[in-house]
Order: structure tokens, then sequence, then C-alpha cells
């Protein structure tokens, strides 16, 4: 087993290897010939481009988040890997079975509280990512249910090619739906 400790740090050992503080940021990251961007560092424009979709488990698993930070860390000890920092959407607490909303289950449409995210307290999956684990980008759209302005979100599946699969129908209803109340 590795055992690490910080550069300011006793060794606990005579094999442990220090960890240095130095890590590089990117604007975007390019996985499985998809880019996505750091919120932290985009425009207001390419913000959506930082709303992803993350496998986290073998079992499928999938959380959607925003990609806040992408950064390298290279160290001696460990090699170079790569991450992302991620702030998780807050699901909805209650029962959408007796709405509108329960008829897109099969699309994968899911639905959030709007401009809320887990916070620390919350369980929730890790912050830091590999950004391996980057399933698919998402997109949002504002939505209301039972007088509750929340956010729906769909994750954008791609062929064996890599090209997004077409939910522009899909999501015209969607929108509809989310107009009808």
């Amino acid at each position: 087993m590795l055992e690490l400790h910080s550069l300011i740090a006793l060794a606990p050992s005579a094999t442990s290897k220090v960890l240095l503080p130095h890590a590089h940021f990117f604007d975007h990251v390019v996985v499985n010939n998809h880019r996505y961007m750091a919120s932290s560092r985009a425009t207001q424009a390419r913000l959506a481009d930082a709303l992803i979709a993350v496998r986290i488990s073998n079992n499928g698993a999938v959380w959607v988040g925003e990609l806040q930070d992408i950064f390298l860390v290279n160290q001696p000890a460990v090699g170079v890997h790569y991450f992302g920092r991620v702030r998780w959407l807050k699901p909805v607490e209650f029962d959408i079975s007796n709405t509108l909303w329960h008829q897109f289950a099969s699309l994968h449409v899911n639905l959030w509280e709007a401009d809320k995210y887990l916070q620390d307290a919350d369980e929730q999956p890790e912050e830091i990512i590999d950004l391996d684990q980057i399933y698919s980008h998402v997109v949002r759209q504002c939505v209301s249910v039972s007088d509750r302005t929340l956010w729906a979100t769909i994750i954008l599946n791609r062929d064996a090619k890599g090209e997004i699969v077409t939910l522009t129908q899909y999501w015209q209803y969607v929108c509809l739906a989310s107009q009808l109340r």
C-alpha cells in the first residue's frame, strides 16, 4: 500500500512519499471526444458545458452535477492524474408519480431543487472525481411542479459513433409540460 504525507508533515515511516502542494488547472477537458468546461473558468455562454452526468459506480448509478474545476496533479510518488471537482445538484424530495413528470421517467428526465446543491453534510458522491467517470453532457430547464420552480435535466446519451442521440422532440415535450402545471 502506498503511504503519503504532506510536505509540511513528518513522514510516518521511511517508505512514506511526500505529496507536493501543486496542481495545474484547466478551462476545459476532452473526455471521449466531448468537450466539458470548468464552470469556475467558463463564460456565461459556456456554463451549459459544465453540466455533467457522472457514473459513480460499476452498477450504473449516475449523478448530475456542475463541473467546477478541472485539474492535473503530477506527483513523483503517484504519477499524473486528471481530476474534476463537482458540485452535485440537490434531488427533489417529493414523490412525482402523481405528476405529469412521471411519464418522462423512461427518458431519464430527473427533477432537482432549482439553484440548490448538496451540502457537505448531505449524502453524496465524492466532490473530487476522476475525469474518466464523466458519462455525458446534461441539459437543464426550469420547470414548475405543484407551484414549485425546479430544474428538469435530461442526459444527452451518445450512440456508438459518439454522436448525440436526437432528443429534441422529447425535450420539446418536457418544455411544453413545464408550462402546463
